[in-house]
């Protein structure tokens, strides 16, 4: 419930912090997985 009240960069906080975390809990190929897709997402940001 508490991330349907979460919208735009906050959203993006959260999704950032849910990668770091699969980062220190996962395997090295899910590390860049993960990386790759939170810097997907800033690139959106920024464009």
């Amino acid at each position: 419930m508490l991330l349907l009240r979460l919208k735009g960069p906050h959203l993006q906080l959260v999704s950032f912090y849910v990668a770091l975390f699969l980062s220190l809990c996962s395997p090295t190929q899910i590390i860049l997985d993960s990386l790759s897709r939170t810097i997907l997402i800033y690139i959106r940001r920024v464009k």
